[in-house]
Parts: structure tokens; sequence; C-alpha cells
């Protein structure tokens, strides 16, 4: 059985054997002792454990993937809705002069302030007729946030006389049938919202209340 302990060869005290060594170099600095003849058992210091090759390799792809599904995450929650990510349905510019006035009204030129509001009709249909009190009525309502420009493809001293029965105080103009082959009219009267980027926000064919007409328009004013 190995020893526990032994005696100091030089004072006498018994000390524990990992301890000799030290006991002779602080105890008796100056004293000579052979330590290979105390014939002291050796110590085997505990080895290091050594790290396994890769495995912070692993780690750190670890941390990467799921760097990786949190970013796909907010990706997916931040991205506008799907009718946004669509492309924008520009409105097709046109160009008209005002019955009356003759002031040149541009879409372009237009796009920006305010939402504007285009009327496709026809002032000897009755539909168009009918609807050209809910316009005066939106005009008066909020006339301030929309811009309203009406067009028809019938002379333009037809349209003055149509603007002044019934009180108009927007564009009335003539325009070419491309226009309307433009906008795909296919009913008289339609309604297009064009916002202020220019893109077209609803086309509303037939007949409209005033109240229904001013509900579809002030979200875009």
């Amino acid at each position: 059985m190995a020893k526990n302990a032994l005696e100091c060869p030089v004072c006498g005290i018994t000390v524990k054997v990992e301890n000799v060594e030290a006991h002779l170099r602080k105890v008796h600095p100056g004293k000579k002792v052979d330590i290979d003849e105390l014939d002291l058992p050796r110590v085997r210091k505990p080895k290091k454990a050594t790290a396994v090759r890769g495995g912070r390799t692993w780690q750190k792809w670890v941390a990467l993937i799921v760097v990786l599904i949190v970013v796909a995450v907010v990706v997916v929650l931040v991205l506008p809705p799907g009718e946004e990510e669509e492309e924008p349905n520009y409105a097709p510019n046109f160009e008209v002069n005002d019955a009356v006035d003759g002031d040149h009204f541009s879409l372009n030129l237009n796009i920006g302030p305010k939402p504007i509001l285009i009327e496709f009709f026809n002032p000897n249909e009755e539909d168009s007729q009918e609807m050209a009190s809910n316009m005066t009525n939106v005009s008066a309502a909020i006339g301030s946030s929309v811009t309203m420009v009406s067009l028809s493809v019938r002379m333009p001293s037809e349209l003055s006389y149509f603007r002044g029965y019934y009180g108009a105080d927007w564009t009335y103009a003539h325009a070419e049938p491309k226009v309307f082959q433009d906008y795909g009219i296919s009913q008289l009267p339609t309604y297009v919202l064009v916002d202020k980027k220019g893109i077209i926000r609803w086309i509303q064919p037939g007949l409209i209340l005033t109240e229904d007409l001013i509900n579809l328009i002030e979200p875009w004013t």
C-alpha cells in the first residue's frame, strides 16, 4: 500500500507524501536532501481535457441557422400586403381642354396634391344625367380634397351646356375615344379614382349614391 505520509529526514515531522518536497524547500532551504533516496511515490497530475475538434464549429453553425430563421420571420412580417407587392396600375395620361374656358388639363401634371376623380360620361344618357347632380354634391362636400374631371366624346358645345345646367365647377372636356380605351371603359357613366401617386385605386361603373361616392374617395384624400 502506498504511503500517505513520511517523516521529514531533517526535522522528523510527519509530512504528507505530496507535500514533502515543498516542506524541504520552505522549511529547510539550506539542507541538501536527495529526494530520490526518499522513494517518494509519483503523483500523477490529471490531464487537461482535450477539446473535441470541430466542437465550436458546429455551435457556430447552429447559431447561424438560428439567426437566419429569425431574419426570415422578420422579413415575412415586415413585407407589405400582397396587393402592394403587385405591379402598380398607373393611370394612363391624357391631355384635354376644358369645354368652357379652354384651360388645358393634363393628368400627369395634376398627380400629387390630391387624388383625382375621373368621370367618363355621355350627357345624352339618363344615367349620366342622374349622376350629374350627385357629382355636384360631391364637389360641394369634398371638392377641396379631390381634383375632379369629367370626360366625354361629345362635342365641347354640348359639354359646356351640360356643365352650366348642373352648376358644375370642375373640368368638363371632350376626350378622344382612345382615352376611353386606355381605361377599359365599356359602360357610361364610369368613375375612376387615381391616388396621389398616379395609381388607379378603383373603377366603378354605373350609378353611385352621393354618400357612397364620397366614402370611396375620402380614404385616399
